[in-house]
């Protein structure tokens, strides 16, 4: 019974059935099924599958917005569940993307999967002042900071962003870079600790 359950939201993740996902997360609830479970074995893997089939080109980005936006209202119905469960988190992540940069399609993606891959994420909206992330991180003891950028003109803001948080850190807090105009070799060139061309990656680092 738990295992079709789990089988039904991860094909509703799959196949795009916005409108299902809260009523099958509600359902698994009411059988008693853990938050973290649902989201572990019903939502993530779903999600896992959906990125894996962008990577490999058999979907567009359309489809893993949409399964990013099917995760978050998963997630706004599991959520309060899990501060009930007391599920060992895996870290805090504070994300936002830089000042000037308006896009968050990209970093709203990234902040579901972190989600249902058991961070603490902390969004922090869009045009984040390099200060900011270095504020949030501090009041909310992060241990990762993620920012973005879509624009190589926003993409400067990044290096603040690196030099600010690793000058008053000292390594203690990591950060993590992506975006459409972020390379692996930008991120290295400007001292962030890690980088990731997509969702499913940033997961991964």
């Amino acid at each position: 019974m738990t295992e079709d359950i789990f089988q039904a939201i991860r094909e509703c993740v799959i196949t795009g059935e916005y409108d299902q996902i809260d009523r099958l997360c509600r359902e698994a609830l009411k059988q008693g099924v853990p938050a973290y479970e649902i989201i572990m074995k019903g939502i993530n893997e779903g999600m896992k599958v959906v990125g894996e089939e962008y990577e490999s080109g058999k979907r567009w980005l359309p489809d893993l917005v949409l399964a990013g936006e099917i995760m978050g209202k998963g997630m706004a119905v599991l959520e309060p569940e899990l501060a009930t469960e007391k599920v060992k988190s895996r870290g805090v992540i504070v994300a936002g993307s830089v000042a000037g940069d308006v896009h968050d399609i990209g970093k709203n993606i990234v902040i579901a999967m972190l989600h249902g891959a058991g961070f603490n994420v902390i969004d922090l909206g869009i045009n984040v002042a390099a200060e900011t992330f270095l504020e949030s991180a501090n009041e909310h003891r992060a241990d990762i900071v993620a920012a973005s950028a879509y624009l190589s003109t926003t993409a400067l803001e990044l290096r603040e962003v690196v030099q600010l948080v690793r000058g008053y850190a000292r390594g203690s807090i990591k950060v993590l870079v992506g975006g459409a105009a972020v390379t692996q070799k930008f991120a290295r060139d400007i001292g962030a600790d890690g980088w990731a061309p997509d969702a499913l990656q940033a997961v991964k680092v």
